[in-house]
């Protein structure tokens, strides 16, 4: 957030409690925007969110994300480090479309279909 308000500081940046908060609040209309990294984004849609918010833009902003462990923990760390190293280019990228797909999935409407019978 630091680094957002000072390459952008018109803009008033409020801290919230977590996504599904941010969220919450942007589909409340207490808030204007969200924003956070796409892969939690988009798996949050695919849970809570399907057809009430979208993404609408983006930042040019780059994170490198990783795997964090405790630093007294070296056999953990070597296992990790073996496990992402060994992920080639298209699993990499495999994984990430699972977690940044958003699926719409299409139930019935039960209101509209009442409205249709006692019409």
């Amino acid at each position: 957030s630091e680094i957002l308000q000072g390459k952008y500081p018109n803009l008033n940046f409020i801290d919230v409690e977590n996504i599904r908060d941010g969220l919450n609040r942007v589909n409340k209309g207490k808030l204007f925007g969200y924003i956070g990294t796409l892969p939690s984004i988009g798996h949050m849609f695919q849970k809570e969110f399907i057809g009430e918010l979208k993404i609408a833009g983006k930042f040019d902003e780059f994170w490198r994300l990783g795997v964090g462990v405790r630093n007294d923990d070296k056999t953990l760390f070597s296992i990790f480090q073996k496990a992402v190293n060994s992920l080639n280019t298209d699993e990499k990228q495999a994984i990430l479309n699972r977690w940044i797909s958003i699926n719409y999935e299409k139930g019935v409407d039960y209101d509209l279909i009442n409205k249709s019978v006692l019409l």
